[in-house]
């Protein structure tokens, strides 16, 4: 964890090694590049959020799990799809609370797809005028549409979402029992993209708003050394 942590590369493939030559020799022996600390971090989370792409590329090519959330609900895909690992992101059967395709295809469309996709899927409506997919609906982890945007799509999805979709800002999954209720303003501080934090604040954002553990907009980022 610590050699992850701080870069140290050399470490890193030294104990990544030293793992393969166990499960080499050990059926029953359980990898640890999965393994997680205290705050339910992989060696994986530690290097993405703190830049240290060397390490996050060995410990994805020994196949660590980028779709592993912490106990904040994060995932290291958040900062290692920026290495260019977004392919490895799993997109399947993970909303929760929903009929399914709509909004399936809305979720997709605001991490991964492009802005125009999303734009008409906001716009689409039923014969009575209702929107067909629900822009409140959350995955398996408790994440909003508007914090798929925020962690994976960009700025200008964010936006769509907010002024053409009119996605709550301050949505925390409401009633799912997975969430660990991060805001989109959260997410975006932890994250680090600054413009996102500002179309946040634009939009109401409430910067007073306290996790589940204790923490504010201003304490995730400085945890995540943003």
């Amino acid at each position: 964890m610590l050699a992850a942590w701080s870069g140290d590369i050399a470490r890193v493939n030294s104990l990544l090694r030293d793992d393969a030559t166990m499960a080499t020799n050990n059926a029953s022996h359980v990898p640890v590049v999965d393994s997680v600390d205290r705050n339910g971090s992989t060696a994986l989370m530690l290097a993405a959020w703190h830049g240290n792409a060397a390490c996050a590329q060995a410990l994805l090519d020994a196949g660590a799990d980028v779709n592993v959330a912490d106990n904040l609900g994060l995932t290291a895909v958040m900062a290692a799809s920026g290495f260019g690992y977004a392919d490895r992101i799993n997109t399947d059967d993970v909303v929760s609370g929903s009929d399914g395709g709509d909004e399936i295809a809305l979720m997709r469309a605001a991490g991964f797809g492009d802005v125009a996709r999303l734009s008409a899927l906001l716009a689409a409506a039923d014969d009575d005028g209702r929107r067909r997919a629900s822009v409140d609906v959350v995955d398996q982890r408790g994440a909003s549409v508007l914090v798929y945007a925020i962690a994976y799509g960009g700025l200008a999805r964010v936006r769509a979402l907010l002024v053409e979709g009119r996605a709550s800002v301050d949505y925390v999954g409401a009633g799912n029992k997975r969430a660990m209720w991060l805001t989109p303003l959260m997410v975006a501080a932890a994250v680090g993209d600054a413009s996102i934090v500002r179309a946040l604040l634009a939009a109401g954002a409430d910067v007073d708003a306290v996790g589940l553990n204790g923490a504010t907009p201003l304490v995730t980022a400085a945890r995540r050394g943003q």
